[in-house]
């Protein structure tokens, strides 16, 4: 996936995620996610909260960001699909996490996916 051609758009990366979801994996989380991707300049933000998942509003910049994670395009839908761990893209440089690491750490049991 190395040309940009073979990117699939953010929102249906994100919808795809958010299918994923695990509400009972989920319970007691109140966690907002920013993801920054470098070749954009509107950020993304993810709410988990109540045992649901949801993709907040382009306008709505929210009143607390546990986590923001920082990366590209590609790079994301690497992990996406399994062909990067985040663990690896982290230990690589390829993803940066500012906020806890432990909610970095959670996304693939809340998403039932690995990282």
């Amino acid at each position: 996936m190395s040309s940009n051609n073979n990117l699939m758009p953010l929102d249906r990366l994100f919808n795809g995620l958010i299918k994923k979801f695990n509400p009972q994996n989920a319970k007691d989380l109140n966690i907002t996610y920013k993801f920054v991707f470098k070749e954009y300049a509107d950020p993304i933000y993810l709410e988990i909260k109540n045992q649901t998942a949801r993709l907040l509003p382009k306008f709505q910049t929210p009143a607390k960001i546990d986590t923001t994670l920082t990366t590209t395009h590609e790079v994301w839908q690497k992990i996406c699909f399994k062909e990067l761990s985040g663990k690896k893209a982290l230990f690589l440089g390829k993803i940066r996490c500012n906020g806890s690491l432990k909610n970095f750490a959670l996304i693939p049991e809340i998403f039932n996916k690995e990282l």
